[in-house]
């Protein structure tokens, strides 16, 4: 598995300017999905490619872009983040409390769900080669770990409260809770 490598059009621009990123995950193959972000926020696309995407950075100051790219290989999906890039202070701290996110972000009773727990931020040089692990609470019957952070499953007939946890070198955070409100058929 690759580090993925951001490669910017400029890294110095003045506002309103379009910026060009690519996201290459060297040596991958079969079917890549790849994520762009400004910060903790993934970009307003206006054009985009499979590994290559055109956006306006919003507000002035400097910005954090970096990329991650998911790597489907059934039934399993891995997923893996570029160092960041755009920076004058970087942080101290090792990884960023999680968010805990649903796709599809709408699904009706009985639907096929994941939720994907991530810290956008992480030092790998202070992680050491050791693993960020992410777990869900509650890891219930119907819900299946599909990879580091990615659990699958089926929604239920009611409503439901989720949170993640990501952890490494003793260090532990917990995510918002995520609510999960299924629709009737």
């Amino acid at each position: 598995m690759s580090t993925p490598i951001l490669r910017l059009n400029k890294a110095n621009i003045t506002e309103g300017e379009v910026v060009t990123a690519t996201c290459l995950a060297p040596g991958e193959t079969g079917s890549l999905l790849f994520s762009f972000y400004d910060g903790s926020k993934e970009v307003d696309k206006i054009g985009l490619n499979s590994n290559s995407v055109r956006f306006l950075p919003k507000g002035v100051g400097d910005h954090i872009i970096y990329c991650s790219y998911s790597v489907f290989i059934m039934p399993n999906v891995f997923n893996f983040n570029t160092d960041k890039l755009f920076v004058l202070n970087r942080s101290t701290e090792l990884f960023s409390v999680p968010t805990l996110k649903m796709s599809p972000p709408e699904v009706f009773q009985g639907d096929s769900i994941r939720l994907i727990c991530q810290s956008e931020r992480l030092s790998y040089n202070r992680l050491g080669g050791e693993n960020l692990i992410y777990s869900l609470e509650p890891l219930e019957y119907h819900m299946s770990r599909a990879g580091n952070g990615v659990f699958a499953g089926n929604a239920k007939t009611i409503d439901s409260n989720y949170t993640c946890t990501a952890a490494a070198k003793g260090i532990k955070k917990k995510s918002n809770v995520l609510t999960i409100r299924p629709k009737g058929e």
